[in-house]
Order: structure tokens, then sequence, then C-alpha cells
């Protein structure tokens, strides 16, 4: 009954994903219709990624440890994955530019980092990779899933958060 531990179906149809931090070793997890147990999902054999129906043992472990979850359920085909997600900002604003990502960090609301950026563009990705990654296509502060490169515009020392939150992906750039 937690709204922090929602995710969302953001197409409407019936495919859910969202970020969970998961702060302790040994974490276990199910999915749930609504905010009751009435109706849920587990996996038996988490390796298979097969949701089984609501049971006892089914709960999905974390077995990477502590850390910002992303959270994949296919209701269509009863099929569900997380992953481990460790975030970081790149781009030719950052000190060291297309080359490394600088580490953001979760600060129990959303993840954070303090840098000199200068003019350039930035964006985020996961475990310094491409394969998840975050711009705005926009240029409003929301986030998109490979979307476009983030402009800066002014050289200077830079909070940048990021908020992965239940239903919206978003992120603010605040000069120092």
């Amino acid at each position: 009954a937690n709204e922090d531990y929602k995710v969302f179906s953001r197409k409407s149809d019936d495919i859910y994903e969202g970020y969970i931090y998961f702060e302790m070793d040994g974490a276990v997890y199910k999915y749930a219709q609504g905010l009751s147990w009435d109706t849920n999902w587990g996996d038996i054999d988490p390796a298979d990624g097969i949701l089984d129906p609501a049971g006892i043992d089914n709960n999905i472990p974390i077995t990477e440890g502590p850390g910002l979850y992303l959270l994949h359920c296919d209701l269509n085909t009863l099929t569900h994955f997380n992953k481990l997600t460790n975030w970081g900002v790149l781009g030719t604003a950052t000190p060291t530019g297309n080359d490394a990502d600088t580490d953001l960090t979760w600060d129990g609301e959303k993840l954070t980092v303090t840098l000199d950026l200068t003019v350039g563009n930035i964006r985020f990705r996961a475990n310094d990779g491409n394969d998840i990654n975050f711009g705005d296509n926009f240029n409003n502060g929301t986030l998109e899933s490979d979307g476009d490169d983030i402009p800066i515009s002014e050289a200077g020392n830079y909070t940048i958060d990021m908020y992965l939150n239940v239903s919206d992906y978003y992120y603010e750039l605040k000069k120092n």
C-alpha cells in the first residue's frame, strides 16, 4: 500500500516498468494489482523470469544487493526482470567528456552529483553503457528514453538531480 513502490504501465498496455530503491541485502518483492494483495504475481523459480499467480514461496529476490533497480513486468506474456542500475552523467560538458561517466549517488530521494560543467551537453545513462539512457527531447526537464542530449549553455559549477519517481522521470540543473 506504499505509493513509493509502484510501477506504471505508461502506455496502458499491461507492460509495467519503474525504478525502486532496495535498501537491504536479501530483499524480495511481488507485483500486485492495485494497493492490495488480492491479485498478485511472483516467481516460484526467479531464474526463469515467468510470473506465477498468487501463492506462497513466489517472492522475487533482489540478487545483486542494495541499490536502485529497474523493474519490468509484462502481464500480457507473464514475464518479468529486474536490473540493478548505477547511474552517471556524461557528455561534452562534463569533465570527462564522452569518455567516461561521472557517477550519481542516491540520497534517499533522488540521484545527485555536483560538478563543474562547460558549454556543451550532457545525458544520463545506467551501468556505464547506452542500453538504458535518458535525454530530454523537449528541453523541459522531463527525461525520455534515448532522448536528445541536454544542452548546457553556461559554464559553471552545477548540482544535477535526477528523479526516477514512480510516475515521472525528470531532472533539475542548478548552477551553484
